[in-house]
């Protein structure tokens, strides 16, 4: 019985260090640049923004779906760093849209969700994209300010 355990331990190590081995994502040799800014929605910094990143030139799929390139979280300062491999690597040369969507999750007993989108859907597709971007090679691209509004202006 010992034995028996004992090879059964073992097959279960070596799964789980190929397992492990294929975890994590490895050197693509794209050249990256460094991509970051900072969103203010009403003249404000706010926390939980998703900023979503999608090639200029993409094309969506045929439920009208576009390829997110790369996609991030706001910070507290309403800071955001956009990388499309690893944490702080940055995005491919190329030309980008930024969309935005600002879920709030509620808890309910039934479960967490979110409500409801706080830019009211004004930013949340490419057609809509406010923010237009080029990345090239050389220094790291701050885009500085992003100013958007919680609701559409007249």
């Amino acid at each position: 019985m010992e034995m028996r355990q004992l090879l059964r331990y073992r097959w279960i190590c070596l799964v789980l260090m190929f397992c492990c081995t294929g975890c994590g994502r490895r050197d693509t040799g794209v050249l990256t640049v460094p991509v970051n800014g900072m969103l203010l929605v009403d003249g404000q910094p706010v926390e939980g923004v998703s900023v979503m990143c999608i090639a200029a030139d993409a094309k969506p799929d045929p439920a009208g779906i576009y390829p997110i390139e790369a996609s991030c979280q706001t910070g507290l300062d309403g800071g955001f760093s956009l990388s499309k491999f690893s944490e702080k690597a940055g995005l491919p040369v190329g030309e980008y849209v930024l969309t935005f969507v600002w879920l709030k999750m509620v808890d309910s007993p039934q479960s967490s969700l979110a409500d409801k989108d706080y830019l009211n859907k004004l930013y949340n597709t490419v057609k809509k994209a406010p923010h237009k971007f080029k990345v090239v090679e050389g220094a790291d691209i701050n885009l500085g300010e992003i100013k958007l509004a919680s609701k559409k202006q007249k």
